[in-house]
């Protein structure tokens, strides 16, 4: 029963650790490529991206949105994002007509070309809660820090089993002398 709860901790440890890297490395190859992720906190875009659906948004010039396209602008003076489609443009004006597709009406007010951060390219359905957590300001070092130890348990849980394993061969190995 021991190893199996030995097995147990070194596939979840193993499991986590594995997790945390493909995220690490798929938001890596997002900003590579020039994308950055957004969560998305209402339904106001469901069912295309409903809550807790996490977004990846690639700046583009405002010149080249067209009605039918999903954006993320900056909302008012406090930096709120909000991402709606879009349901006209105004060249001339250089603003956006902008409604989520669970509302029943447009945006009240014309979004400015200045206020668009991009164009969502595609959005993970309930990631966003996790990712939420852990890519907030406030809890990257506690993220880092538990895979980081994770990952040094997992490691030193596999050499004291190899130690182990290793003196069991050689008593193994001296009785059948």
């Amino acid at each position: 029963m021991q190893n199996k709860g030995k097995e147990a901790v070194s596939f979840l440890s193993t499991f986590i650790v594995t997790v945390a890297v493909i995220i690490a490395a798929a938001l890596l190859a997002a900003k590579l490529f020039g994308l950055q992720g957004f969560t998305v906190e209402s339904n106001s875009m469901a069912p295309a991206y409903p809550v807790d659906s996490f977004i990846f948004v690639k700046e583009t010039d405002p010149g080249e949105i067209k009605a039918g396209d999903v954006v993320t602008y900056v909302f008012n003076n406090d930096g709120l994002l909000v991402t709606h489609r879009v349901v006209s443009v105004d060249s001339d004006h250089q603003t956006f007509v902008m409604k989520g597709d669970n509302n029943n009406v447009a945006d009240p007010a014309p979004v400015m070309w200045g206020n668009v951060v991009g164009k969502v390219v595609f959005g993970v359905p309930r990631v966003g809660a996790v990712m939420r957590v852990l890519i907030a300001d406030k809890n990257k070092p506690y993220s880092i820090a538990s895979v980081a130890i994770i990952g040094i348990a997992s490691v030193i849980l596999d050499l004291i089993e190899k130690k182990k394993s290793k003196s069991k061969n050689e008593v193994e190995m001296n009785e059948e002398k």
